[in-house]
């Protein structure tokens, strides 16, 4: 999944955004948005367009099998209000959206979405690593709702244990003097600097800083080399085997035929990838993961073809 072009596009239109009807946001922005998310907009069993669930109407619907994973309404339309959600699963995910601004609730009646973003007021790095989980093929209802907002949280103290390690807190003394004895006022700054040294230091003598940083590294090429499978083969999933010194990614098609594996050295993070979607293995050895997307969009069309 490519952003880049996208919002570039998306930016454009929205200098007009006050001139669009409610109709028009619909077609200019929320359609290609869940598009680029790997949905056949047109296929009504997939994404459907005023969805209904008994007499209420949604106006769109993300479905698997007949069952709604998310429900999605237009700000203009106020439906979400009454929309009845009695008879609809627990498994269902709302969504507010003007096609700018995206929110997701857990339930219709919660006054605090749970994710929320704007395509043209926050920055993409703000929202994009958690676009991947509402991909075709990856959302699963409030079973990806856990994630995404596990992946908020996971980000939120990361950032704040990173502030914390260059300059701590009153907060963080405050609970250091209370384990380890009072810290004079006058003391006070210098043992901040002491306190950050401390940290940089257990995180250096015991390896953590170098696991992390390797860590997000190849968390990273994974997420985009799963990105690219979701897109292009909207009918696979992946699995992660994960190892002391290699990542692999398994990808499968619906019908559980692996398609091809990709192995991510955690050493250089150099990456090879098993192409076994022609039956006798192909190897190819990949200098970034766009060069994976360049791949994956080939065996896509070959199985288009094919079909």
């Amino acid at each position: 999944m490519n952003f880049t072009e996208y919002l570039t596009k998306i930016r454009e239109k929205s200098l007009s955004f006050q001139e669009f009807s409610e109709e028009s946001a619909k077609t200019e922005f929320v359609l290609p948005f869940f598009a680029e998310l790997g949905y056949d907009t047109t296929d009504s069993k997939v994404f459907c367009q005023d969805y209904s669930y008994g007499r209420k109407i949604a106006d769109f619907a993300i479905l698997e099998n007949e069952t709604p994973l998310m429900v999605i309404f237009m700000e203009q339309s106020g439906k979400i209000s009454r929309f009845n959600t009695q008879q609809v699963p627990e498994n269902t995910v709302y969504m507010l959206t003007n096609g700018i601004r995206y929110q997701m609730f857990l339930d219709r009646k919660e006054k605090d979405p749970f994710f929320t973003f704007s395509l043209t007021e926050n920055e993409p790095d703000e929202y994009e690593y958690l676009l991947p989980l509402l991909c075709y093929g990856t959302f699963q209802g409030k079973e990806t709702a856990e994630d995404i907002m596990t992946m908020q949280y996971i980000r939120k103290v990361q950032k704040i244990l990173f502030a914390e390690l260059i300059s701590p807190s009153d907060e963080l003394l405050d609970f250091l003097e209370k384990k380890g004895g009072k810290i004079p006022d006058s003391m006070r700054e210098h043992m901040r600097s002491v306190t950050a040294s401390a940290i940089r230091d257990t995180l250096q003598q015991n390896n953590i800083s170098e696991y992390y940083s390797t860590y997000q590294q190849v968390s990273a090429i994974s997420a985009q080399i799963q990105t690219a499978s979701l897109c292009w083969l909207p009918d696979c999933h992946c699995q992660e085997e994960d190892t002391h010194d290699v990542l692999r990614v398994h990808i499968y098609t619906s019908a559980n035929k692996k398609i091809g594996i990709v192995k991510i050295k955690k050493s250089d993070f150099t990456m090879q990838f098993r192409d076994l979607s022609k039956g006798a293995p192909t190897i190819h050895i990949l200098e970034s993961p766009e060069e994976f997307t360049e791949l994956i969009q080939k065996i896509s069309s070959e199985r288009g073809n094919e079909k």
